[in-house]
């Protein structure tokens, strides 16, 4: 606390002066040098610039996409709070530096005509330890600011298809729909009342009749423009389904074949007509045109290569197989269901049933691998032949290595998998022994750190030569979506001090 003595002329009819004291706290008289004394800091954040930059640009092929600061920064935290969103969800890549720029690189490409969000919502700190708060939301479209239309992709049964009077009629759009908008624009003629089963997706609807479809009647369903995406964009064009019902059709036959979500309590939800959209841990759902044997039809099936699953009968028309562990990735399946399938009443199919598909489970891939040293690479191919450097300085002769994959490892069981499984070998000389991971982190579900202790520099002239390996094929790498690599990746290292 400071104290100031201000005196004025006193009235006090002597020609004395009067002494009057004013307190005055301390802040209000250093107020003015704060700033110059560094004690108050208010961060400028002006100078940040991304790209894009304004909300709804259009961003062109090949463009980056980067958030530049004008001073030097941590990168864990920048890049903790940089993300690219589509409908809310992260869009999958790998960061890079150059200089104070921070580069965002999607993998797999952006897709044309979507409409995406660059985020960047936290605390980065300068050099200095000085922190900078930012928030900001940038929505933006890649290349096209027009969103592909909204499209029938198929429809089962196919226009123009022989029914018998209980088979569903499903529809499958491209994108999901905005179901009050459905019932505008779908007419049935003749009318008859249906119920309808939406998959989680919101992209396939299923009609089923109430009653059975009025024999030998031509049915025509129309679908108008009336039909609208999530977004309120309309179906591209008028399209009709003609189906004609006969009871007289014979023998009973697969209707459709969809995949489905793996939810039992919630009846494994239809999500696609191609079952080479299917994912590790979805499951196969089977309609047929008539009401099923359940044991003859059971036995008529079978899934090649084996896979272990589980058979569930929804009702007597739709049989679902739900895989115990999951596809495997980059193998074709073939499904079949021989001819001695039958109906209730013993009437067997009239000819097999065979279907091809390979499941849609994205490889996964090593972006980079960084050293978190002075030397830090980072290397984006790998080689058995040319060594990259590492200076391990002194005892215990430690370094610390940063992989960047391309998928992310969601859980901590799958995360622990992998970082097991990345391993370092002594080559030359084989007495040199083998490093000691110590420590593990992941910075987040694409990238992890992995210290190593009990390297050898060079020394007296013999070089130390490693291997650094992460596994790849079907018991190496992978993550719960059932990615892996296709092959091992390799890297040669010499060490120095």
């Amino acid at each position: 606390m400071f104290e100031a003595f201000l005196f004025l002329p006193g009235g006090d009819g002597g020609g004395t002066h009067s002494l009057r004291r004013l307190w005055l706290l301390a802040p209000l008289l250093l107020l003015p040098l704060l700033p110059q004394c560094g004690l108050f800091f208010f961060p400028d954040t002006s100078g940040i610039i991304t790209n894009p930059a304004t909300r709804n640009q259009l961003l062109a092929p090949g463009e980056d996409i980067f958030v530049q600061f004008p001073f030097a920064v941590e990168t864990t935290a920048a890049e903790r709070a940089f993300k690219i969103k589509e409908g809310g969800r992260g869009v999958n890549g790998f960061f890079r530096w150059q200089g104070n720029t921070l580069f965002f690189v999607p993998t797999p490409q952006l897709t044309w005509g979507w409409r995406y969000t660059l985020e960047f919502r936290g605390t980065v700190k300068d050099r200095r330890g000085r922190p900078y708060r930012l928030e900001l939301e940038i929505p933006f479209f890649y290349v096209s600011d027009s969103e592909p239309p909204l499209t029938i992709e198929s429809s089962s049964p196919a226009s123009g298809a022989k029914v018998t009077p209980h088979t569903p009629l499903s529809v499958s759009f491209s994108k999901a729909v905005d179901r009050a908008r459905f019932s505008l624009g779908f007419t049935l003629s003749p009318q008859a009342e249906t119920s309808s089963l939406w998959s989680e997706d919101g992209r396939t609807v299923t009609l089923t009749p109430r009653q059975e479809w009025q024999n030998l009647t031509l049915y025509r369903a129309r679908l108008s423009q009336e039909i609208r995406d999530l977004r309120g964009l309309p179906l591209e064009k008028e399209a009709e389904i003609l189906f004609l019902v006969d009871a007289e059709t014979g023998c009973p036959s697969v209707a459709a074949v969809e995949t489905a979500l793996k939810d039992w309590e919630g009846l494994f939800p239809s999500l696609s007509m191609d079952l080479n959209t299917i994912r590790y841990d979805e499951a196969i759902k089977i309609h047929f045109s008539a009401e099923m044997d359940p044991v003859k039809t059971e036995s008529a099936f079978s899934l090649s290569p084996y896979l272990p699953g589980a058979k569930i009968w929804l009702d007597c028309r739709t049989l679902v197989f739900a895989p115990e562990s999951g596809f495997l990735m980059g193998t074709q399946y073939l499904l079949v269901i021989l001819k001695t399938a039958a109906d209730l009443s013993g009437l067997p199919m009239e000819q097999d049933y065979t279907l091809c598909f390979t499941p849609d489970i994205p490889v996964l891939r090593v972006v980079s691998i960084d050293g978190r040293g002075e030397d830090g690479f980072p290397i984006f191919s790998f080689s058995t032949t040319q060594p990259m450097e590492i200076g391990v300085g002194e005892a215990p002769f430690m370094y610390t290595f940063t992989f960047s994959f391309d998928q992310g490892f969601a859980s901590t069981q799958e995360k622990q998998a992998a970082q097991r499984m990345i391993s370092i070998t002594c080559l030359f000389p084989p007495e040199g022994g083998n490093p000691v991971a110590i420590s593990h982190g992941w910075l987040w579900d694409t990238v992890l750190t992995i210290t190593y202790s009990q390297f050898r520099p060079q020394q007296e002239g013999k070089e130390q030569y490693y291997l650094l390996k992460i596994p790849g094929g079907p018991g190496g790498v992978r993550n719960s979506c059932g990615s892996f690599m296709e092959n091992d990746v390799e890297q040669l290292l010499r060490s120095r001090e």
